[in-house]
């Protein structure tokens, strides 16, 4: 296994022959070289060396090209690497490591709430965000855009509410209910508008709002909420 040898003559050299006599035959020998086999983890050669007898042979390290799920980290060769005594094929064995990816969630307005590490696979998860009422609307938490789905890829997830429009309290009354009534038409919903219309009783006459105006039928713009006193007098 270590060595090839030639023959190379007799010892002593061969003479003429004068009476009985022994020659010995000998030999060059040349140390045997071996081909190892290097393969990656999925059976392809990656490269063969020759190395000779009783060395240890020596390959750098492979690399192994990451994948969405996993980074892979060599190892080591499979079976461990021994003096070379005959061919040998070793075999690249990794370490994987799964992949985190970084998600980003987005108000609705595209500013940003928060950033998460989630492992390849995993569903992402974030507590539900909230959105400040307007004067015209409250908002409900309705869901992320896209939906969320398990990570394969760095992802962002934006925030979709439902609007409520806000209804406002209309206080809008006589004075006196012996005096006349008040007719309220409209939603108050924000930016719409609501007609106020002040009818006296018989006797009595309107005079004005309680803050001055004195447009009746009056249209007001709901803003927020209304109170208002109709003021009559008698005739």
């Amino acid at each position: 296994a270590e060595y090839t040898y030639t023959f190379a003559g007799w010892s002593p050299e061969v003479a003429s022959v004068t009476g009985d006599a022994t020659y010995t035959a000998i030999y060059s020998a040349t140390k045997n070289s071996y081909t190892i086999t290097w393969k990656q983890d999925d059976g392809t050669t990656m490269d063969e060396t020759t190395v000779e007898y009783g060395e240890v042979p020596t390959h750098a390290d492979p690399t192994k090209e990451a994948t969405a799920e996993y980074t892979y980290t060599f190892a080591g060769w499979s079976p461990e690497v021994a003096s070379v005594t005959d061919e040998a094929t070793y075999t690249a064995t990794y370490t994987a490591t799964k992949n985190s990816y970084t998600i980003t969630w987005l108000q609705d307005d595209g500013t940003t709430i928060d950033e998460t590490t989630v492992e390849y696979g995993e569903v992402p998860t974030h507590e539900d965000p909230t959105k400040d009422a307007t004067a015209e609307y409250t908002y409900t938490f309705a869901g992320w855009s896209p939906e969320v789905a398990s990570v394969t890829d760095e992802a962002t997830y934006t925030a979709t509410y439902t609007a409520t429009k806000i209804i406002y309290d209309i206080d809008v009354t006589p004075e006196d209910d012996a005096e006349g009534t008040v007719d309220i038409e409209g939603e108050p919903t924000y930016g719409s508008t609501v007609t106020l219309t002040a009818t006296p009783n018989e006797c009595y006459h309107f005079v004005r709002w309680s803050d001055g105006n004195t447009n009746n039928p009056r249209s007001v713009v709901v803003e927020g909420d209304i109170s208002l006193k109709a003021i009559f007098e008698q005739d």
